[in-house]
């Protein structure tokens, strides 16, 4: 959208090495928005990837940050979301696994909901790509529950709206970055969870491993410790 136009929507991709989904993914959310005519931007946030990562030449709202250095796509999605101009900001993955026209209801739900800062995907019809997956996806739900309390369907997904202001409110408190969607889950004031039909995955292979499970594991209960006098909802 022309440039003097403040973004309505603020849409947030981590990137790394996959410059070629990337490229499928701003079409997508492109031609979506232009043909609603509404004012976005496009934040595609490159995690220092080993291969330079290019923005279609056509690309007309859309931006790269390049990082200097490999910080995790949590933190990724943080920095991105701190750089988003709009009021309302969603963030998703580089494959666009939830169309545009879905995950506008993210939008929609905090647009007609004052009480709420937070929307989160959860992804409907969703399967694992290996077995390794599926149990981190179970074992991970357990932790939280274990240690927060939250009830979340599908921590996994990666396709959320959040608010401006509780953007601003996590990089003001002393909550880490990563995982970003436990900092905002344990900052928002409200946070609704909506189903949301996904598409056929278009990788070829899952780089999800033991080893990632590991870390975000460490990750949660490194979390919980920073957070203990910050969370609202921890009972």
């Amino acid at each position: 959208m022309p440039a003097q136009r403040k973004p309505e929507i603020s849409i947030v991709v981590p990137v790394y090495q996959n410059g070629p989904q990337l490229a499928e993914c701003i079409v997508e959310i492109e031609k979506f928005f232009t043909a609603k005519n509404l004012a976005y931007e496009i934040i595609c946030v490159d995690d220092c990837s080993p291969l330079a990562i290019e923005l279609p030449a056509a690309a007309k709202a859309a931006r790269l940050l390049r990082l200097p250095a490999n910080v995790g796509q949590q933190k990724a999605i943080a920095i991105g979301l701190n750089a988003a101009a709009a009021d309302i900001a969603v963030t998703t993955d580089a494959d666009l696994p939830i169309l545009p026209a879905d995950f506008m209801r993210l939008v929609e739900a905090l647009r007609s909901d004052a009480q709420l800062d937070l929307a989160l995907g959860a992804r409907e019809g969703y399967s694992h790509s290996s077995p390794v997956r599926a149990l981190g996806s179970w074992a991970v739900s357990c932790i939280i529950r274990l240690l927060f309390r939250f009830r979340l369907r599908d921590f996994g997904c990666g396709t959320n709206a959040v608010r401006k202001v509780l953007v601003i409110r996590h990089a003001e408190s002393k909550l880490p970055a990563s995982p970003i969607k436990l900092a905002m889950v344990s900052l928002s004031n409200g946070y609704t969870e909506i189903a949301l039909p996904t598409r056929p995955q278009r990788q070829a292979r899952s780089t999800y491993n033991i080893w990632r499970l590991a870390a975000l594991t460490l990750g949660i209960f490194w979390f919980r410790l920073r957070a203990a006098t910050h969370l609202r909802h921890y009972k």
